[in-house]
C-alpha cells in the first residue's frame, strides 16, 4: 500500500511542475509616473473549460489587485493611469517523444522464458536497440496579464505564463501562483524588489 501512496505522490509532483514566465515592457515609458490603476472589464467569458466563470475572474483580479498596490500603485475606476486586462488561452498541442526500443527476448513454446524478476536465469536482459518517435497530446494553458496606458491606448507591458494543464482544478491553482510570478516582473514591482 505504502509503493502505491509513494507513486501517487511522486505522480503529483510531477504533474504540478512551475509554468514558464515571461513578460515584455515599452523601454521608453517611465513606469514611475504612473500612480493609479484599474481593471478593463472581462466581457463576455469565452475560455471555455471550466474557465468561463465569476468566481476565477475575481480570484484573478484580486490576487493581482494585491501585488499592484504593493508596487505603489492606487485602484481608481474613474480615471486610472494603467488600464489592466488579462486572458486565460486553452489549446491543444502535440509533443514528439523519444521511446527506446529494446531487444526481443527468447522465447520458447511461446512462453516468454525471460523473467525480469529471476536474478539468476542464463537469458540477457533485453537492452535498447534504437528509439522510436511517438506523438503525445497534451492542453497547453497561457495566463496573460496586459497593461495599456489610458490615455494613450498603448499597450505598455505584458506579462504571461505558460504551463502543461492536467486537468481544471490543478490549472486554477497555477494560475494563482503565476499571478505573483507575472506581477513581480511588471517594471514598478520590480523596482519595489530592488529597494
Amino acid at each position: 500500500m505504502r509503493k502505491y501512496i509513494s507513486i501517487l505522490a511522486i505522480s503529483l509532483l510531477l504533474g504540478c511542475a512551475a509554468a514558464e514566465i515571461f513578460s515584455d515592457q515599452d523601454d521608453s515609458v517611465n513606469f514611475k509616473s504612473y500612480k493609479t490603476f484599474a481593471w478593463l472589464p472581462t466581457g463576455n467569458f469565452s475560455y471555455g473549460d471550466g474557465f468561463d466563470n465569476q468566481i476565477i475572474e475575481s480570484n484573478i483580479k484580486n490576487n493581482a489587485s494585491e501585488f499592484l498596490k504593493l508596487a505603489g500603485l492606487s485602484l481608481d475606476t474613474s480615471a486610472p493611469d494603467i488600464l489592466f486586462e488579462y486572458h486565460i488561452e486553452l489549446k491543444n498541442k502535440t509533443k514528439v517523444e523519444q521511446q527506446p526500443v529494446y531487444s526481443s527476448v527468447y522465447n520458447y513454446g511461446g512462453f516468454n522464458r525471460y523473467n525480469p524478476y529471476w536474478r539468476y536465469n542464463n537469458l540477457a536482459a533485453p537492452y535498447v536497440v534504437g528509439y522510436k518517435n511517438v506523438t503525445v497530446p497534451y492542453e497547453e494553458g497561457t495566463l496573460l496579464i496586459s497593461a495599456i496606458d489610458r490615455v494613450s491606448n498603448r499597450l505598455i507591458w505584458r506579462g504571461w505564463s505558460v504551463s502543461t494543464v492536467d486537468d481544471n482544478t490543478s490549472y486554477e491553482q497555477e494560475i494563482k501562483k503565476d499571478i505573483s510570478r507575472i506581477l513581480l516582473k511588471f517594471p514598478l514591482q520590480a523596482e519595489t524588489k530592488k529597494k
